[in-house]
């Protein structure tokens, strides 16, 4: 966009506007978007709505995965034994939506740790409880959480590199021996 021209085209509306209506780009020849600022505003938009959409029919649909009956099955026991209080009822269900979330991403390391600590917050009960949930590893967490073993066996330690054989550069022809030297 040359210093003269104060308008350019949205290629969404087809309105003239204002180059001030315009966000920034470098990638651009005139240094602006294509689409004026509140186009683009409407489409980011209307992309994060249709996304949440698709989320929420996700979980709808999904049925409950092994995390999230696993930590449903130990709010409801820790509830009998009474160890859940009535403040913990938020947790309980922040809990149970991210056992939901982890069956439907398990890839998702961070999705993997706010279920850990969300679920390790619920048990913790006294001060001395504290200390031993910051030093229990993921995958005892994990292991508690679903009642069983570890998620994944151990995978076997790596043999060391055996050691490397000095090789001596043997001559092609048996032969023909190397000069000494003086």
């Amino acid at each position: 966009m040359s210093v003269t021209e104060t308008t350019k085209l949205c290629s969404a509306c087809r309105v003239q506007k204002p180059a001030e209506a315009f966000n920034r780009s470098t990638r651009a020849r005139d240094g602006l978007q294509r689409q004026c600022a509140d186009c683009s505003a409407a489409q980011k938009r209307a992309v994060r709505e249709r996304q949440a959409a698709e989320t929420r029919v996700a979980y709808a649909d999904s049925p409950a995965g092994p995390n999230e009956s696993a930590a449903s099955a130990t709010i409801a026991a820790l509830r009998d034994a009474g160890e859940l209080r009535e403040v913990d009822a938020d947790r309980a269900q922040a809990a149970v939506s991210l056992a939901r979330a982890v069956d439907v991403n398990p890839g998702s390391a961070a999705l993997w740790s706010s279920y850990l600590r969300s679920m390790a917050a619920i048990r913790v009960r006294r001060p001395g409880d504290v200390a031993a949930a910051k030093v229990a590893s993921s995958a005892a967490l994990i292991a508690r959480v679903r009642g069983s073993g570890p998620l994944r066996p151990a995978a076997p330690e790596p043999a060391p590199p055996a050691p490397r054989a000095k090789r001596r550069a043997e001559p092609e022809d048996p032969s023909v021996l190397p000069p000494e030297a003086p």
